[in-house]
């Protein structure tokens, strides 16, 4: 009998389970925090941003593991020349030299804006995800644009940090 993966529901591991006792923390806020942090600009960014890169290299971590890349995003398809521009922008944001990252990450978000509204949403139906019937975690437009990007659900990246 084959089993169907629920991608609207999160399965949290129990090594998650267990270091969130140990170190006293709520699960719901680490997840939180994690998708604030998980951004465009700071996965194309060589510098360093406390909280920021690790959130960003778990992700991109994640899909080279997966063997998934950007060219096949469904999200994009019917808008690619505008999603180019978009992605290559927030590229240059990332690559200059002068600027801090907070200015930076801070104008990469009119990029963000824009895809986000152009997008076809595939894998993210909702910007909220529940845990439960009384805690729930709420997407960035970052988040939902990284999940879209490389055709992932948001429980496949939060399952597995």
């Amino acid at each position: 009998m084959k089993t169907e993966i629920n991608y609207h529901r999160l399965t949290i591991p129990l090594e998650f389970h267990v270091a969130c006792a140990i170190y006293r923390q709520d699960e719901q806020e680490v997840l939180q925090i994690f998708i604030n942090h998980a951004t465009v600009y700071d996965s194309l960014a060589d510098q360093y941003s406390d909280g920021y890169s690790e959130a960003s290299k778990t992700i991109r971590l994640y899909v080279a593991e997966k063997k998934r890349t950007a060219n096949g995003s469904h999200a994009f398809s019917h808008c690619l020349e505008n999603a180019a521009n978009c992605f290559r922008w927030i590229n240059e944001l990332a690559k200059k030299v002068l600027s801090s990252s907070v200015a930076k990450r801070k104008k990469s978000l009119l990029y963000i804006d824009e895809l986000y509204k152009n997008m076809k949403r595939v894998y993210t139906s909702s910007d909220t995800f529940y845990l439960d019937e009384n805690r729930a975690l709420n997407f960035t437009k970052d988040f939902t644009v990284l999940c879209e990007l490389h055709n992932f659900y948001p429980a496949e990246y939060l399952e597995d940090l």
